[in-house]
């Protein structure tokens, strides 16, 4: 939390230090070598695939992992939330959209919003795909996973991008 904050010293501070040499001894273990050139559907399907035991993804994950290897959530596969310690923080980008002040057609702009956060948007593009739909609370998870993730993210201390 701190890093993200700006409040540490990364050319002095020894957990800092010892976090990236952590990070470095995992390297031998990792796609190194062409993560950059993978897609995120790609860095999925290699999991799901058997070429990979993990990967590090959101939660359009779900979705992949269901249409990708016909697995289900809870039975097939987990997640995991990171870190834990000394909080429990979710740091997460969400997708949103808004109308600017002094918008040229601002009714026009609400109208979109309104049809952009609808359940009948957010269904098949969102919760289908696997994305985390939080605006209208009629829309319930469709997982295990997503169930518990919506519950830490109404319940955590959050990091936004």
């Amino acid at each position: 939390m701190k890093f993200f904050k700006g409040e540490i010293d990364v050319a002095n501070d020894a957990i800092f230090k010892e976090s990236l040499e952590k990070f470095a001894a995992l390297q031998a273990y990792s796609n190194m070598s062409d993560h950059s050139s993978l897609t995120w559907d790609q860095a999925v399907s290699a999991v799901g695939s058997g070429q990979a035991a993990m990967t590090i993804m959101g939660t359009w994950a779900i979705g992949a992992f269901i249409k990708g290897s016909n697995w289900q959530p809870g039975v097939d596969f987990g997640a995991v939330n990171y870190p834990t310690k000394p909080d429990r923080i979710l740091l997460f980008h969400p997708d949103t959209y808004g109308c600017t002040v002094g918008a040229p057609d601002p009714e026009q702009c609400l109208a979109w919003l309104k049809v952009v956060a609808s359940p009948e948007l957010q269904i098949p593009t969102d919760v289908i795909q696997g994305g985390m739909s939080l605006a209208p609370t009629s829309i319930r998870p469709s997982s295990p996973i997503r169930s518990a993730r919506r519950c830490r993210i109404m319940s955590a201390r959050t990091l936004t991008s």
